[in-house]
């Protein structure tokens, strides 16, 4: 298995035991300079753009369970039942945003692009780690609108205020963007 994999493997609070098959294949999908910086295990709902979607936390209803990874060049969720295999890719290049949306117990990692939406169903921790890497991966790509950056979840205008100060700390966005972020929280005490 690739060194990257495993070392992204290592990081998250998930065990990959029943999708050791399904890890075997994604391992075989990587191009040789795409680096593979997140991997999780995860339920994952794909919206398509212009259908309105509730967000259904652990709902498992037109989910599929498989392995979400995140790479220098995409996202994607693979998923193989029996002899059946679904993939569903997202380039870099076409993430429009990125947002983590936090419930109370489970919380949804949000990644849009033009003509869909992936929806991960993912613990607090992994969540905002997942959040950072792809936030990271969207503005190391060059051309970043800034204002996609997101954190909409059920916490308190003071923690996403840190929320905000944490992705500031971690170079994933800038004092403006910040600023702006804050100033817009505000606003709405």
């Amino acid at each position: 298995m690739r060194e990257d994999l495993e070392r992204a493997m290592k990081q998250t609070k998930t065990s990959f035991i029943f999708q050791k098959g399904v890890l075997e294949k994604v391992n075989d999908m990587f191009e040789e300079n795409e680096e593979v910086l997140f991997v999780i295990c995860a339920n994952m709902n794909l919206v398509v753009k212009g259908v309105h979607s509730i967000i259904k936390p652990m709902e498992l209803k037109n989910k599929k369970s498989g392995v979400f990874v995140i790479t220098t060049k995409r996202v994607f969720h693979y998923q193989k039942i029996l002899f059946q295999v679904k993939y569903e890719q997202i380039s870099v290049a076409d993430i429009n945003s990125v947002e983590f949306i936090k419930g109370m117990i489970f919380s949804v990692l949000r990644i849009s692009a033009n003509t869909k939406i992936m929806e991960l169903d993912i613990g607090a921790v992994d969540g905002k780690l997942a959040l950072n890497i792809a936030n990271k991966v969207v503005n190391d790509r060059g051309s970043v609108n800034q204002s996609n950056v997101t954190i909409n979840n059920s916490q308190g205008i003071k923690d996403k205020i840190k929320d905000l100060k944490e992705l500031l700390d971690d170079g994933l966005i800038d004092e403006k963007t910040f600023n702006d972020k804050k100033e817009e929280l505000l606003k709405n005490l």
